[in-house]
């Protein structure tokens, strides 16, 4: 069964830094992890126009990719 992450671009590298705990979050399907992605970029804009942050996240530094074993 394949499993996805949510990987973020940090610098020149994409990273999975979506942790559960102490865990690396991983999804059973592409499409959780795409909506678990949506729903967080969505806050981030909620909190940017509510003026909580300055501003939100570009949506570029974020991919859902499948999870190779042995990672």
């Amino acid at each position: 069964m394949a499993r996805y992450v949510v990987e973020t671009l940090m610098g020149c590298d994409w990273e999975n830094c979506w942790t559960e705990g102490d865990e690396p979050m991983v999804f059973n399907s592409r499409d959780a992890a795409q909506e678990a992605l949506d729903e967080f970029l969505e806050d981030v804009a909620d909190a940017a126009a509510a003026g909580i942050m300055a501003e939100g996240y570009d949506p570029a530094d974020y991919r859902v990719v499948e999870l190779v074993e042995g990672e």
